[in-house]
């Protein structure tokens, strides 16, 4: 079970099918309760910010996880 902010989700996913092998793990992705409730992240902008700078991540995640 991986928990993490629902932000991370995506990002926790990729992560943990590089290291864990699907058809071997039984992976779960749970958001933590302890963050706040969100309105859709596009209607605020620091949650635009904060989604633009997770999939940044993902796009280095990506471009440097052939060279690992």
């Amino acid at each position: 079970i991986f928990v993490s902010s629902p932000y991370h989700m995506r990002r926790v996913n990729l992560m943990a099918r590089r290291v864990f092998d699907p058809e071997i793990h039984e992976m779960a992705y749970v958001p933590t309760a302890n963050d706040p409730p969100h309105t859709p992240w596009f209607l605020s902008w620091r949650d635009i910010r904060w989604v633009s700078a997770e999939w940044g991540k993902i796009l280095w995640f990506l471009a440097y996880a052939p060279f690992v």
